[in-house]
Order: C-alpha cells, then structure tokens, then sequence
C-alpha cells in the first residue's frame, strides 16, 4: 500500500493545463525484441504508455506516515491539510536540521514474524529524505500557489 501526496484536484488541474505527460518505455512482456499480443499494458505494440501528472508524490505507508509526523501533521493514510501547514513544517525540520533523526531516517533491518514469515524493512536514508522533503516542498508551494489544500490518501 501507498499514499500520494499533491495539491486538491491536481489530475484535472494538470489536465485542464496540459501539465500531464507521457511517458513511453519498452513493456516488460517483449522478449527477445518480440511483444506478446496478449499483453493487457501494450495491447502487443511493445510499448507501455504511462500518463505522468505533476506536483504528485507517491510514498510507502510508513513512509508517509513518517513524513507527517515529522511536519507536525497528524498521521493518517488519508487526508487533507493547509499548504502553509507543510511549508511550515519543512521550514522547521531544516532548521533544527532533523534529517538525520527519527522518525525520518531509518537502518534497514530485518525480523521473523508470527509463524515464521520474513519481513524486511527497508529503512530510509538521509538522501531519501531530503527527496521527500524537497518534493513536498514543491507540492506545497504549487497548492499554495493555486490557493488549494494538500490531500493524501
């Protein structure tokens, strides 16, 4: 599961201003330089089409709920909050230079659950945050500018 973060309304907004994008890129059924005509992504053209819309973040669960905790925005994996609120957050966490501290940055690690089942997390690295923080800022700034809220979910 994930959360995507982006201004409210950001898909037909983008639309509505020819911000979208495709992306085109081999489909993974071609093989050996042959696409299969059954595939449900390419329809057997051997290239996947992807629309691309800007100002959107997509994250982990933990990670987004990480992200909001550290921004002092209550965690949930569904909401709807001021831009100022986020860009007032990422101002914050710079200034005390929180990158490097929970509940942000994380060591990869890995444990046995109930019955013996393998899960790994992944961590977070100084870099990866930085990335989040950045993005959001983006996001914020652009809701902002459009005079919308954030919403996630």
């Amino acid at each position: 599961m994930s959360i995507t973060f982006h201004p409210a309304n950001n898909y037909a907004f983008c639309a509505a201003n020819n911000l979208n994008t495709i992306r085109e890129e081999e489909c993974l059924c071609v093989y050996d330089g042959h696409a299969n005509s059954n595939c449900p992504y390419c329809k057997g053209t051997g290239v996947d089409r992807m629309e691309e819309t800007p100002f959107e973040m997509n994250v982990a669960n933990g990670n987004g709920w990480a992200l909001l905790e550290i921004l002092g925005i209550t965690p949930d994996y569904s909401g709807c909050e001021d831009a100022q609120k986020f860009l007032d957050g990422v101002a914050f966490v710079r200034a005390l230079n929180n990158v490097g501290h929970e509940p942000l940055v994380t060591e990869a690690s890995e444990e046995t659950g109930t019955g013996g089942c393998r899960i790994i997390h992944c961590g977070r690295t100084p870099e990866q945050v930085q990335r989040y923080l950045d993005t959001i800022e983006v996001i914020a700034t652009e809701a902002k500018r459009r005079g919308v809220k954030i919403t996630w979910g």
